[in-house]
């Protein structure tokens, strides 16, 4: 009886000390969002809009087995561009499992007679912007494809 001077912590306390734990631990590491994507594409010739370039966006995330770590897709939009060559991509905001990270966003733009790209670097150039990168198309180094702040150029081929 001498040793009853054991903190007691109100069981109400603990309740909402480990649901906040809970709420930060979740919102770290399960939610998973991306922002929308806008541009245009373009002929790279005569600046001309492209229509109906396909335009498909891939979400992916590394993850962490007990063996290994591989990457797996969380999803993937495609759209095509209007009679002005514009799209819109909208913005994500999904679950991931805890064990997972970022990895990649790859962007896959074709347009049948033109270059096409499939790229993972060109999300901030359609996000927020960025400055002028130039690319040579995997088939033939002749031909370029350009990408910047909100636009992607296309040669023909």
């Amino acid at each position: 009886m001498a040793n009853q001077s054991v903190l007691k912590i109100p069981s109400r306390v603990v309740g909402v000390f480990a649901v906040l734990c809970s709420i930060m631990f979740l919102h770290g590491c399960i939610i998973y969002s991306k922002p929308a994507y806008s541009g245009r594409v373009v002929d790279i010739e005569d600046g001309k809009p492209i229509k109906n370039v396909e335009i498909t966006v891939e979400y992916w995330v590394g993850h962490q087995t007990f063996v290994e770590q591989n990457t797996k897709k969380i999803t993937m939009f495609t759209t095509k561009t209007d009679e002005n060559g514009y799209f819109f991509i909208r913005d994500i905001i999904t679950l991931k499992d805890p064990f997972s990270w970022d990895d990649a966003v790859v962007f896959s733009v074709e347009k049948k007679g033109y270059t096409y790209i499939n790229m993972l670097d060109i999300a901030d150039c359609l996000s927020e912007g960025c400055q002028e990168k130039t690319y040579d198309y995997l088939h033939d180094n002749n031909k370029k494809i350009i990408v910047s702040s909100h636009l992607i150029k296309l040669s023909k081929l």
